[in-house]
């Protein structure tokens, strides 16, 4: 008996040791002697590490950026700070870029102590300052929020409060390689009665969408103050231009408004799911809720997740198959034991499986799905009088997953051995706000002189380009400071036909035009971008 027990456990090692890996309780801590400890966001790297963006603070104000790089299995591998804490440089969000480097948002108070301004970094394949990019505006803290790289080695920027009238606003800036402005747009302006409060998603989905998830204030029925809060949704189409803005839930014909703060989203083949914090009054409690809206903007359904909590929010969403999602939470019930749990389920809301990971009141800050279908998720704890964060890795059926054994090269893109080190932070380029609306009307004008004319005409082109567009519910206004679709200069007599046509290049200022032989006459002078009329100046031909 005793030998075919030993048999039995040496072919269980033998298969173990043949996988590289063995199963415990995947869980690691993240924490400092000096400082306080916080993730904010997660992303798988090319060799199957992790990145973790998160902050380092001495009091209650982030003040040094943290990237973090572990191995497949948790272990920190390097780390870099964004500065010494001297000035404020705190990492808001991360993305990977196409070459294998790193770009970086947050907010930094560099150009004035008592107001933050927005700033993204772009960081090497080595872990290194390559250049950074700070978005400056007077006497008006302002926030970069979160930045997505894009296959054509631009970036999305997400930021709140930003240039003109600031309080409560939503922006997304279009951004060249090196973090020059290419379009920027602002959200919510047609909504008099919506404020948005908090965005703190962004999502591109199919098509080159934008998807941003948020909070905003709206009056319930019969008030005429914004002090309600319901979750904010807003898509964009590839250009920045606003295809739906929607305060979730204040006018569907559902039994009770679903109020609530908003979180995270995906989007599926036929609609888009996101993940929210339902406020239910007038006895007030909170649940965790997944909310389904049509990919037109319209919301169709919500599920409270776990019923009958007093307080609860559902903080992160992942796609594991097309119908099935893992949700993170946090919830307590009437016995006041708080859970911060995972959720399994179908798009109904129906819980497949749950997983607690922890009693705490904390709440999931940031949640993946590798590239091999691991989970891993990421939130904050107080300890010791000091804060300090987890990071849980799981299987698709949120079982802890295994300890990988066998060797891994890592950081095969940098030319040699990255080490842990401080980041002393360049020189930065700077895009300064328009505070005064007519000044930023001026830069979008063209103009056309001497005015009557008779031999040469002078056009001044325009810094930037505002297109106007009118959707079903609001109209749109977007400012290209850069522009990578065809720009053409047409020229019309008064009957309508075209005398001139020129393909303005990126390089271009200014044209000069000779009009001598043209009839006398008015013409009107066009600039088209994308095959829409952006500015538009008259002007007549005379007589030597």
């Amino acid at each position: 008996m005793k030998r075919s027990s030993l048999i039995v456990i040496l072919f269980f090692l033998i298969i173990g040791l043949s996988n590289n890996s063995y199963s415990q309780e995947w869980i690691k801590t993240f924490s400092s002697n000096t400082y306080q400890t916080f993730s904010y966001q997660l992303k798988e790297d090319y060799d199957k590490g992790v990145i973790i963006g998160g902050n380092l603070s001495l009091g209650s104000v982030m003040k040094i950026g943290w990237i973090i790089k572990t191995d497949i299995n948790g272990n920190i591998i390097w780390e870099k700070k964004l500065g010494n804490g001297t000035r404020m440089w705190a990492l808001d969000g991360i993305d990977k870029t196409p070459n294998g480097g790193f770009i970086i948002a947050g907010v930094c108070d560099t150009l004035d102590n008592d107001w933050w301004d927005p700033f993204i970094t772009k960081l090497t394949s080595c872990g290194e300052v390559e250049w950074c990019h700070i978005f400056h505006t007077d006497s008006n803290p302002d926030y970069g929020v979160q930045i997505n790289s894009l296959p054509d080695n631009t970036y999305v920027f997400l930021l709140k409060d930003w240039d003109v009238n600031p309080r409560n606003s939503v922006w997304l800036m279009h951004l060249d390689e090196y973090g020059e402005i290419i379009w920027k747009q602002r959200y919510f302006q047609n909504d008099t009665l919506a404020s948005p409060l908090n965005e703190t998603d962004l999502q591109v989905i199919a098509d080159g969408k934008y998807l941003v998830t948020g909070t905003c204030y709206r009056p319930i029925s019969g008030q005429s103050q914004p002090n309600w809060i319901w979750p904010m949704m807003i898509l964009a189409d590839s250009t920045g231009e606003a295809m739906w803005e929607i305060s979730w839930g204040c006018t569907i014909p559902f039994t009770e408004q679903v109020g609530g703060e908003g979180f995270q989203s995906v989007e599926t083949d036929h609609a888009i799911y996101s993940c929210i914090s339902h406020y239910h009054w007038p006895v007030t409690s909170y649940s965790p809720t997944l909310i389904k809206t049509s990919l037109m903007g319209e919301p169709v359904s919500y599920k409270d997740l776990i019923p009958n909590t007093i307080y609860g929010k559902a903080t992160t969403i992942n796609t594991l198959f097309d119908t099935t999602f893992i949700l993170g939470t946090g919830y307590t019930k009437s016995d006041n034991n708080p859970k911060l749990a995972i959720l399994k389920t179908d798009t109904l809301g129906t819980i497949l499986k749950e997983k607690v990971l922890k009693n705490t009141i904390y709440l999931p800050i940031d949640a993946i799905l590798t590239q091999d279908n691991k989970y891993l998720i990421t939130a904050a704890d107080f300890t010791n009088n000091k804060y300090l964060f987890h990071l849980w890795k799981l299987n698709e059926n949120l079982d802890f997953d295994s300890i990988y054994m066998a060797p891994r090269v890592y950081d095969s893109l940098c030319p040699y051995p990255i080490v842990s080190s401080t980041l002393s932070m360049p020189p930065c380029g700077l895009t300064v706000g328009k505070e005064e609306l007519p000044a930023d009307e001026e830069l979008v004008k063209m103009k056309v002189f001497p005015n009557p004319a008779s031999d040469w005409i002078h056009i001044t082109l325009p810094d930037r380009i505002r297109l106007e567009s009118q959707t079903k519910n609001f109209s749109v206004q977007t400012t290209f400071h850069k522009w990578t679709k065809e720009l053409d200069l047409e020229v019309y007599d008064l009957f309508g036909k075209r005398v001139f046509s020129k393909e303005i290049s990126r390089d271009d200022k200014q044209l000069d035009l000779d009009v001598s032989a043209w009839p006398q006459g008015m013409y009107v002078v066009r600039l088209v971008y994308d095959g829409k009329t952006v500015a538009s100046e008259k002007i007549i031909i005379k007589e030597p």
